[in-house]
């Protein structure tokens, strides 16, 4: 690359693919400031030379960089550049057309603009499916986002998709990937219903692709994201439910309930627990006190902080059975 740099002129094509290159590795990195230059630079030689198929994936990518990092009023001129270029160079019917369509409909979901990302979402399936078939992973890219669309609108059937999407067993990565999005995706939408086990679907994304991409990427981050924000929501939610039953709970101090409760302790469930394994071990009761026993939902594992011989187990088996938690043991 330096040595282009140094001998070639600054909208040369081939510097311009090398800036394109550049600007790809890092979004993936998440230096989405460099990612924007390198992409900017790219896109400018690409027009400067006149050829409009390699200025629309430019312009394609400069959007998708910028809508990664919520940036989405930004994105909308670019992609729609994009997609004028390619339907003006293929046709109106093209795959490529297609793809700008799906990042179209999803900048317009970010925007708010339901019912135009709908009609455009549901266009890209349609020419992704014509074009590169069933089994393309554009192809399902699209779908997934078309279903995460309607699922958060409340459709159940796109819920049920999702959790299909989700399911594929293809040891194509990029398929995978669109897999991995499909479940984070149908989690996103359980937890705005309040499922206790939609945070622990995430986890269990995120750590599956840490084992196929420990180099992390987009889509890794993507997901991260998403998990950051259900915390957020139920950190909050856990706050305002818990600050009328006891102040201290909700401002996490370490309480002990008495006699008349059977000697119930409980900490608020975003406490690190760990810091008070100094203190009395904690007795749990998961009938009384269900509705405060958030930690469980969260995967602790409450039987670290429990003293030899109370019998806990059976009442946290039935506390997770009623509010879906994954395995207590």
């Amino acid at each position: 690359f330096g040595w282009m740099r140094a001998r070639l002129d600054r909208h040369h094509p081939d510097l311009a693919r090398a800036y394109n290159s550049l600007a790809i590795v890092a979004w993936e990195r998440g230096d989405i400031d460099r990612a924007l230059e390198f992409q900017q630079q790219a896109v400018a030689g690409w027009k400067t030379g006149h050829n409009d198929g390699l200025t629309a994936n430019g312009l394609f990518n400069l959007a998708m960089i910028l809508h990664s990092a919520g940036r989405d009023r930004e994105a909308l001129p670019p992609v729609q550049e994009s997609r004028a270029l390619r339907a003006k160079q293929f046709g109106e019917t093209h795959e490529l057309v297609g793809d700008s369509d799906h990042l179209l409909g999803e900048i317009q979901a970010a925007l708010g603009d339901t019912q135009a990302a709908r009609a455009t979402l549901q266009q890209a399936v349609r020419l992704t499916m014509a074009g590169y078939g069933p089994e393309h992973s554009h192809t399902r890219r699209a779908e997934v986002s078309l279903a995460r669309l309607r699922a958060n609108e409340g459709a159940p059937d796109a819920l049920l998709k999702l959790t299909a999407y989700g399911q594929s067993s293809s040891d194509d990565i990029e398929q995978r990937k669109a897999a991995w999005l499909a479940r984070a995706y149908a989690a996103e939408v359980e937890c705005k219903s309040g499922s206790a086990t939609a945070r622990a679907s995430l986890d269990t994304v995120l750590t599956e692709m840490q084992l196929v991409l420990p180099e992390g990427g987009a889509i890794p981050r993507e997901i991260a994201a998403l998990r950051r924000q259900r915390g957020k929501r139920s950190g909050l939610a856990r706050h305002r439910r818990l600050q009328r039953p006891d102040g201290a709970l909700a401002t996490h101090h370490f309480l002990e309930l008495g006699t008349t409760h059977r000697d119930v302790a409980l900490v608020a469930a975003d406490l690190h627990l760990r810091a008070v394994l100094h203190r009395a071990s904690l007795r749990i009761d998961a009938h009384v006190h269900r509705r405060l026993l958030a930690a469980v939902a969260d995967r602790l594992d409450l039987l670290q902080f429990v003293g030899p011989g109370q019998q806990v187990l059976a009442a946290l088996e039935q506390l997770a059975a009623e509010i879906g938690a994954q395995a207590v043991a």
